[in-house]
């Protein structure tokens, strides 16, 4: 029996990126809040987020002055350890679309604390379950509003919570400390297709590639590549993309001729303008059985018999070429069967035909 050896994982190919878009404001409207994704032909239901921007479940919060007018968020409880509490924070979710790989790559706000409030700020996300900071900064003994811009690179796997978090407070209950005009800003790289699984098996004296894609977009066709060392290619054949979809879409091809051993396979996906990409490598071992076997051994004419490989072609006792089309044979007597390896050798069974 051959063995089959391949990997399947989320393989994302990707073209190009755009340059940093506010994607996310937050301000707070007149007593309640808004939230404005900014729109571009090039996102196309980028993000999703939570709001109003939420805040710790230990914390008194409303709503205040904002900057320069309408309202702000604001929030009570401050710690007055010069740690943070990791449950008292600002906090809003970014979700990303399944078509897009988004990097945050900027977050401005403005803040404000009152006389009592805390005077050291940090920021922290879900990425390492906000273990880490992004960033600090301490915040002038003064009830000023002030302005913050934070340069990053911080990519959104699939959801990202961000935590603004105030601490080393004067007063655990009097102190308070707003935000305003919140942003984010984030490059996204357009990705022509996210690939779900590609793998190979057995398919009789074949190799069956078979691919997923979660969504394509302008997607003209796939490229099945074949090597035997994983630096030279050859191409096994093309399977036509969708264009562009965002449904779940599964492709097929059948490589006729791989390899005796180790065969490596990867998909090159090509787009209407041309340019294109490579997947991930894939590996599968062929290999042939030694023994070709016929069962039942007698069978009888007219009855379909079963073989362990393809049988090309049979020969009988007098040295003529059959056609063994579907594994019958329409006249008694007996028989070798041939199966054509990949390599040009013969593997023979004698087979005996009854009435």
């Amino acid at each position: 029996m051959k063995r089959i050896i391949s990997l399947m994982a989320v393989l994302v190919f990707s073209t190009f990126t755009v340059s940093a878009q506010l994607i996310a404001e937050y301000t707070f409207g007149s007593g309640s809040f808004t939230q404005t994704k900014m729109p571009s032909f090039v996102y196309n239901n980028l993000l999703s987020y939570a709001g109003p921007v939420e805040v710790g479940s230990s914390q008194t919060h409303g709503f205040t002055t904002g900057n320069p007018n309408g309202r702000s968020r604001l929030a009570q409880n401050w710690t007055t350890s010069n740690v943070p509490d990791l449950d008292q924070h600002f906090r809003f979710t970014l979700t990303k679309n399944a078509s897009s790989s988004v990097t945050i790559t900027r977050i401005e706000f403005d803040e404000k604390r009152n006389t009592d409030g805390p005077l050291n700020i940090q920021i922290r996300t879900s990425a390492d379950g906000f273990a880490s900071v992004l960033w600090e900064q301490s915040i002038p003994n003064n009830t000023d509003w002030r302005s913050w811009s934070i340069l990053t690179s911080l990519p959104i796997s699939s959801s990202l919570e961000i935590r603004l978090c105030a601490f080393n407070s004067v007063s655990s209950v009097s102190g308070s400390w707003m935000i305003d005009n919140v942003r984010i800003y984030a490059e996204e790289t357009v990705l022509p297709i996210e690939l779900l699984d590609f793998s190979g098996k057995e398919s009789g004296d074949d190799v069956e590639l078979s691919w997923t894609t979660l969504t394509e977009r302008d997607n003209d066709y796939f490229t099945v590549l074949r090597s035997s060392d994983a630096t030279n290619w050859q191409e096994v054949g093309r399977v036509s993309g969708a264009g562009t979809s965002y449904a779940p879409l599964t492709y097929r091809l059948v490589d006729e001729n791989p390899f005796t051993g180790i065969n490596f396979y990867k998909l090159r996906q090509t787009d209407f303008d041309e340019t294109f990409v490579d997947s991930r490598i894939i590996s599968v071992e062929f290999t042939e059985s030694e023994m070709l076997i016929a069962f039942p051994n007698p069978v009888k004419t007219r009855e379909r018999f079963n073989a362990s490989q393809k049988i090309n072609f049979a020969v009988d006792g007098l040295g003529k070429v059959l056609s063994t089309e579907d594994n019958i044979i329409y006249v008694a007597g007996t028989y070798t069967l041939v199966h054509v390896n990949k390599n040009g050798s013969w593997n023979t069974f004698r087979l005996t035909v009854t009435h």
